[in-house]
């Protein structure tokens, strides 16, 4: 008989049902257990959610553990690691007095806490807390590029095994693989956030460079492309200007000259451990209406 992989259970930690006041949910940013860029969690980004809350109330759980400290009450003060954006969406909506009398800081709220399990150290309980904040926070909406690279390399640094760390994410372990090969080089890392190449791009001609034994190579030249054609967003974003136009979206970011064409000409480059020649022409243009 055949056997087929399966997956069991690694989460030693267990969970309950609770309800408690919102005040006794703290956000601790040291924990890092929010995955979200600030711009998605500020009132704007969370107005349709805020009025959701007030006129539906809230149907989903938030997901905390005990910090192991209490209110001057001696009542348990928790720390959230699942529903950011309900959590500030409920903020935003005290903070504009959207239903004082039944949105406000004692409101109490529907949660789940996660409990370490009785045979769980404290490195492995971490990890579940970890694993946890991811899954339950993509689940409710789709992390943004950067936010999975920050999140990559928040479980590179804890050791969580890439199978189950991509299962968190809702990813394949090749998909996962891109990720990581991304967030080992901290330069090309900080391309990616930038706009300056693709993911799956930068993901790819790493992946030559590093067979290839030339990743400092590679580094130089995409460094030097960049930087070359930085200047050229810029002049059409002065060009636009002149007739009240601005740049958006992909328009303003370098890695709008990046095809597939021009990135399976570097790869070749790499394979032949050759430098990027410049051979390759770019057509850009802005039109004017």
């Amino acid at each position: 008989m055949t056997k087929t992989n399966s997956a069991s259970r690694a989460a030693k930690s267990t969970n309950h049902s609770i309800r408690i006041p919102l005040s006794n949910i703290n956000v601790d940013r040291k924990t890092d257990f929010c995955h979200r860029n600030e711009e998605a969690l500020d009132a704007k980004a969370l107005k349709l959610l805020a009025e959701s809350l007030v006129y539906e109330g809230q149907h989903t759980p938030m997901t905390v553990y005990d910090s192991g400290h209490k209110n001057r009450n001696g009542d348990k003060l928790y720390i959230l690691i699942g529903g950011f954006r309900r959590y500030h969406a409920l903020q935003s909506a005290i903070k504009q007095q959207l239903d004082s009398d039944r949105i406000h800081p004692d409101m109490a709220v529907d949660a789940v806490e996660v409990i370490q399990g009785t045979e769980q150290d404290h490195d492995e309980f971490r990890k579940d807390l970890l694993l946890r904040s991811v899954t339950e926070n993509e689940q409710r909406k789709n992390f943004t590029t950067e936010e999975k690279l920050e999140i990559v390399k928040s479980f590179r640094e804890e050791d969580v095994p890439d199978p189950r760390a991509a299962s968190a994410m809702s990813i394949s372990e090749t998909q996962y693989g891109r990720f990581v090969s991304v967030v080992a080089y901290p330069w090309l890392h900080r391309f990616v956030v930038g706009n300056s190449i693709g993911m799956t791009d930068a993901a790819e001609l790493i992946k030559a460079a590093d067979k290839s034994k030339c990743v400092e190579e590679f580094k130089e030249d995409l460094t030097q492309w960049v930087n070359e054609h930085l200047p050229m967003i810029e002049r059409e974003r002065r060009e636009l200007a002149k007739i009240n136009k601005n740049l958006s979206g992909s328009a303003e970011h370098v890695k709008k000259f990046i095809d597939r064409n021009l990135v399976k000409h570097w790869i070749t480059l790499i394979e032949n451990q050759k430098r990027f020649d410049g051979e390759v022409r770019f057509k850009f243009g802005i039109v004017i209406d």
